[in-house]
């Protein structure tokens, strides 16, 4: 995406303040995250405004919002933003960006080295403490973007354990002194200083997160029958092609069907503009075609909305999810405790009682801890596994949840 796009999207966002957010002085960077997310999906696309409204509407929450209609006239402005700076390459502008004339940036083995527990809690950590000083000075700024490659850096460093750490927090200091809005000599060192304590304390943590305690598959939406007929389409018709694995229609099928599940009026037309964002929101935009080739999965979504509907007013037991009540002993509860005071959906805008979430973390539990960290780590991915990693946000945030924790275990085992 280009900053250009980015910041005529959060203009828009401001200007017209759906969620009342401008207004709210304790908002912190009031839709930086909406603006990030929707440059992301509409670059290089050639959406129209009537897309636009409707991307709007499903970043936004989609029917937990309101009507799509709503999302018009902010849809409209944003389509001739995307006219006037239509955007580039996603990849390639976050290699160029990060290594100058080295295009190609790290290799895709690399890059994968992001793709597991510690590669997300590196990334984590490095946004959280901001070496780079990018949020003092950017009203919206694209994380991964910004520090993917010093993170790939970093992981290799860590599983290597042959550098000492001194080493590496001097490389992060090198990438923060090349940058424009690199802060004074003080406030870095501050900032080093906390990154430094985050990474030893992830190093301490490196066999928590590669275990495989939370990687039985969990997914929250498999008794869902709207969802599931969702995805069973989007398998079917396989609109993505090679911009996401086969796998990852179960994100894309239950973001659909959430933004469409109490929406009314939702017609093919509609359908298929809510899966073209969700595509691009998940997949790789670059790789997605435009709105017309995911008008035949959109009239299937369509009809089948419809049978979920008329099941859900004549016979509504048909539909029900049959999620189990988490058990109601100690562990669970204070799991849920820990959750809802660290409430990882807030900054979202979303509410959530974190009942299945607390259930995982206390079956993990059980299985025994070795002490506080490990508490810390399990809870984190979990977190990560539900929510995603931008919203559990960074490893050392679950401090005070690990201790918290561990006096729980420990309780429920006396």
């Amino acid at each position: 995406m280009t900053a250009a796009l980015r910041d005529g999207i959060l203009a828009a966002l401001v200007a017209h303040d759906p969620l009342r957010e401008a207004s709210d002085g304790d908002a912190v960077e009031p839709y930086a995250f909406e603006a990030d997310e929707l440059a992301t999906i509409l670059a290089g696309s050639a959406a129209d405004a009537g897309t636009c409204a409707v991307a709007v509407w499903a970043v936004l929450g989609g029917a937990a919002f309101g009507h799509p209609h709503a999302c018009a006239a902010l849809g409209d402005e944003i389509a001739l933003v995307l006219d006037r700076h239509p955007g580039t390459d996603a990849d390639a502008e976050l290699w160029d960006e990060a290594d100058g004339d080295d295009a190609d940036g790290p290799d895709e083995a690399e890059y994968a080295e992001l793709g597991d527990a510690l590669g997300t809690a590196v990334l984590m950590a490095l946004i959280t403490r901001d070496p780079y000083a990018l949020g003092r000075v950017e009203m919206a700024v694209d994380w991964h973007a910004a520090y993917a490659p010093l993170a790939v850096d970093v992981v290799l460093r860590l599983r290597g354990e042959s550098e000492p750490l001194a080493t590496t927090i001097g490389l992060v200091r090198d990438g923060a002194l090349g940058q424009p809005a690199c802060p004074p000599a003080d406030e870095l060192d501050v900032r080093l200083q906390l990154l430094a304590e985050d990474l030893r304390e992830i190093a301490r943590a490196v066999s928590y997160l590669a275990a495989d305690d939370i990687a039985a598959e969990v997914d929250p939406d498999a008794d869902d029958p709207l969802v599931a007929g969702v995805r069973s389409i989007l398998e079917r018709h396989d609109p993505a092609g090679d911009a996401v694995q086969r796998s990852g229609y179960g994100d894309i099928a239950a973001g659909v069907a959430e933004c469409l599940r109490e929406a009314t009026e939702a017609d093919a037309e509609l359908c298929a503009r809510v899966v073209w964002t969700e595509l691009r929101r998940w997949g790789d935009p670059s790789r997605v075609g435009e709105v017309a080739g995911v008008g035949g999965a959109g009239r299937e979504i369509a009809d089948v909305l419809d049978l979920y509907r008329d099941a859900f007013r004549l016979r509504p037991m048909l539909v029900a999810r049959a999620v189990p009540p988490a058990p109601a002993d100690r562990l669970v509860r204070a799991a849920q405790d820990v959750l809802a005071e660290l409430d990882p959906l807030a900054a979202h805008g979303h509410g959530d009682d974190y009942e299945e979430q607390a259930a995982h973390v206390a079956a993990v539990l059980r299985d025994g801890v070795d002490g506080a960290l490990h508490c810390q780590t399990v809870i984190w991915r979990v977190v990560v596994r539900w929510f995603g990693a931008f919203a559990a946000g960074p490893l050392s945030a679950y401090r005070d949840a690990g201790s918290e924790l561990l006096r729980a275990v420990r309780e429920n085992a006396a």
